[in-house]
């Protein structure tokens, strides 16, 4: 509760921290072109501010999530080889009905229950070389795990972030740094409206600049149609 708490105050910080710089260039903006005659366009002005401002803050998303994604990020998915269809379709069968039970007697624990229903990991492990990242990366690929997902989430909107760790990479693909930058990229890149919540210093230092360079932007274009009435 105390996390969720903290979570909300800076929400609120946020939001206030925008409205607030919002409100203060409109004013600024009005406050320059208040002496000027003739003046008529109120409401296109404040349209256009609002406009330019969610521009702006689609450019410091974008900035943001450049900052996050290192060059590397997608290297060691795309480097593990893709399985045949159905190869790993047994992930999603009960144990009992799979050759590998029948065969082998080996059984695992119920895989879509856990992603219907449960929380927590579910661990999967094996010998070098025995494709455990090609069953990962068919899991992660499948349709059938958001399907089972969905269940899960019931009403909510699901979201799925993933990393590939690579002992033979570089230190961003072998690091807890990389994992977190990762998995923070591809949760940011699906809810972008949670960047100023979950960076925001980088954020209204970001924005500030932004918002800034949209007032002289404003205050020069005000200044230069109505010196064409006369």
């Amino acid at each position: 509760m105390l996390a969720l708490s903290l979570l909300l105050d800076r929400a609120e910080a946020v939001v206030t921290l925008q409205e607030g710089v919002m409100r203060r260039i409109i004013v600024d903006v009005f406050r320059e072109i208040a002496n000027t005659p003739r003046y008529r366009e109120e409401a296109d002005l404040i349209d256009g501010i609002r406009k330019e401002d969610q521009s702006n803050l689609r450019e410091v998303q974008s900035h943001l999530l450049k900052d996050l994604r290192f060059p590397t990020i997608t290297d060691r998915f795309e480097a593990v080889a893709e399985s045949h269809p159905e190869t790993c379709q047994w992930i999603f069968q009960k144990a009992e009905e799979t050759d590998q039970f029948r065969l082998h007697g080996r059984r695992w624990d119920d895989f879509v229950g856990w992603l219907q229903r449960d929380s927590g990991m579910y661990w999967i492990n094996g010998k070098a070389g025995s494709g455990k990242s090609t069953l990962m990366k068919y899991i992660f690929n499948a349709g059938d795990t958001r399907q089972h997902l969905a269940l899960w989430v019931g009403d909510q909107r699901l979201y799925i972030a993933g990393f590939f760790f690579w002992s033979g990479g570089s230190k961003d693909q072998r690091s807890q740094a990389g994992l977190y930058r990762s998995l923070l990229y591809d949760i940011l890149k699906q809810v972008p409206e949670l960047i100023p919540i979950v960076l925001p210093k980088q954020w209204s230092s970001r924005y500030n600049v932004q918002c800034q360079q949209l007032k002289r932007i404003l205050v020069s274009t005000s200044t230069i149609h109505h010196s064409r009435l006369y």
